[in-house]
């Protein structure tokens, strides 16, 4: 069983860098032309791959909150790939309310991680937020991609630094006895 739980994580990780790669590809060229469709079908492909690959990946090893990520990102590329059909009027079916459907259980289920997550992890990303709010709009001098993504890039690898110091040091600590009343 662990042999074909990597063997779909190579499939996995092969396919989003795909993704990654061919995406530009569909943006930078005509829209509706013959490089676009190519590049945009080969991008929507690869993110079936990813979400199928994640949903099986996230059931054998139960996590749930990527599973729930998998069927929300996949719904992003799903709807943007069906927008084509939904010009000619009447083709909205079956297909297009289960993806939606599923894809509402999946983030309510995120909002439900996001109510139990971890208080730290919560308190320093919300801080995250603030930051960027503040550089997008007081630091004109940078780039505006670099107004937005700058937090993050720093933020994200601190925050992980924070949370695991802290959770080494709250498992070092001895339990706390329950206070007398």
């Amino acid at each position: 069983m662990d042999g074909l739980m990597i063997t779909l994580r190579s499939i996995h990780i092969a396919a989003g860098m795909i993704a990654l790669f061919v995406a530009p590809g569909a943006m930078l060229t005509v829209k509706g032309g013959p490089a676009h469709r190519r590049w945009g079908k080969i991008y929507f492909w690869a993110m079936a791959t990813v979400a199928v690959t994640a949903l099986v990946l996230a059931a054998w090893r139960p996590n749930y909150f990527l599973l729930m990520v998998a069927v929300f990102s996949f719904y992003l590329a799903f709807s943007g790939y069906r927008a084509l059909y939904h010009k000619r009027p009447g083709l909205v079916g079956p297909l297009d309310w289960t993806a939606t459907l599923l894809t509402l259980v999946a983030s309510a289920g995120l909002a439900v991680f996001g109510l139990v997550l971890d208080h730290m992890i919560g308190m320093l990303s919300s801080y995250i937020a603030t930051v960027t709010a503040f550089s997008v709009v007081n630091f004109t001098f940078l780039p505006p991609v670099a107004r937005w993504l700058w937090p993050t890039l720093v933020g994200t690898p601190l925050v992980t630094i924070w949370v695991s110091y802290y959770k080494g040091r709250f498992k070092r600590r001895p339990a706390s006895t329950p206070a007398l009343s």
